[in-house]
């Protein structure tokens, strides 16, 4: 097996995202096994959290590059335009990578994620022979890519010796547009720290007094239009007032919704937090939402919300069916009246929330363990 991995990623704790915690979860599960990880990043480009730009322990090594427009959230302003944010977020990373793997000679596996990632452990691997995994977490969007883009990533990832993916629905896509053969793609799931994400021990008041009396509906996740913020916003104003909306995330819809929640005294506007903290926002709330509008890969915060005891109310999406089943979660067409009619028939039926709580415990020990982890160790001993 490979003693030695460099994780490739623009995005890395502690910055905030179901990619960010999946990375951890590795990181922990890796060094447990006494395998060196070396992760190359940004310092967080989505979220205004700082982190040292050297973080040393026990086999591990991260190195975070500051770069331009971090304070101006030039990544999420980029969103919808995938040149300009590849054009971005690349550069630097790409020729530091270099510096990094002279200096790092025993990494014999480059583990990327992402477009950048993957673009740059592509060309890495070319020149130091190293093995290059692929680890791809969205479905591509092929509305906004250019004939130029789906040649890149052709080239990408079929430079690639594997390829992981969290979502069976994104298999036809890596096959069909890009050519990949499906024997070098694996769909893995990914795994919860039970540790940190838990059911609560007690069933007294909510954690946080002001939200007593109240039906807590939560939303953890990118504040951009395709997660459905703006949905939600819509949701809110056709349900009761004694249903509060709890939202948390960083993104480009982040300001307008700040302003707007003078007009919606039924949502409260967290900003981020930490990924240690956020069991606590799982514990006080009695559904979670997912108004997501596109094919999301998986939707890990439908795990942690899961692993805590906590009832999804999710957009019927392929993608976040895989991470769900029929007992923890509700499915419903993303529009505001479907999500609403949804959630007062939850909050009018407490007895039907308490069993798809039960249901969410036995799911996650039996799916979201960590040996899940063993597809990724079985690709990096090939």
């Amino acid at each position: 097996m490979s003693k030695a991995i460099l994780i490739l990623t623009p995005f890395f704790s502690p910055n905030v995202g179901g990619v960010e915690t999946h990375l951890d979860d590795l990181c922990k599960a890796l060094i447990k096994r006494g395998i060196h990880v070396f992760v190359l990043t940004y310092q967080p480009l989505a979220s205004s959290l700082k982190a040292p730009a050297k973080e040393v322990s026990r086999n591990l090594y991260v190195r975070r590059l500051w770069w331009i427009g971090r304070k101006k959230d030039m990544f999420h302003k980029l969103q919808n335009k995938p040149l300009l944010q590849f054009l971005y977020l690349t550069p630097y990373l790409f020729l530091y990578s270099f510096y990094f793997l002279i200096r790092f000679p025993q990494i014999e596996t480059i583990h990327a994620m992402g477009a950048t990632g993957t673009f740059i452990g592509r060309f890495l691997a070319l020149v130091f022979r190293k093995k290059f995994i692929a680890d791809i977490e969205t479905v591509y969007n092929q509305s906004i890519l250019s004939r130029y883009h789906n040649w890149v990533l052709k080239w990408i990832l079929n430079g690639a010796n594997h390829i992981f993916i969290p979502a069976e629905v994104m298999r036809p896509q890596l096959i069909h547009t890009y050519g990949v053969p499906s024997q070098k793609i694996s769909v893995f799931r990914y795994w919860i720290d039970q540790a940190v994400f838990y059911p609560r021990k007690d069933n007294h008041e909510k954690l946080f007094s002001q939200w007593n009396n109240k039906f807590i509906v939560l939303f953890v996740g990118r504040l951009l239009e395709i997660k459905g913020v703006d949905l939600l916003m819509e949701i809110a104003l056709q349900v009761p007032q004694d249903v509060l909306f709890v939202v948390i995330g960083e993104g480009t819809r982040k300001e307008y919704l700040r302003q707007q929640m003078a007009h919606y005294p039924n949502m409260v506007f967290m900003g981020p937090v930490l990924n240690s903290e956020l069991r606590k926002y799982y514990w006080s709330a009695d559904l979670f939402i997912m108004p997501s509008l596109y094919e999301e890969g998986f939707g890990r915060v439908n795990m942690e919300a899961l692993a805590c005891g906590l009832p999804v109310l999710a957009s019927d999406k392929k993608g976040i069916r895989e991470a769900l089943q029929e007992g923890t979660g509700i499915f419903v067409e993303p529009t505001a009246h479907n999500f609403a009619r949804a959630i007062v028939d939850l909050k009018n039926n407490p007895q039907k929330i308490q069993i798809m709580k039960q249901n969410a415990n036995v799911f996650t020990k039996r799916f979201f363990s960590e040996k899940n982890i063993d597809c990724f160790l079985k690709v990096y001993q090939s």
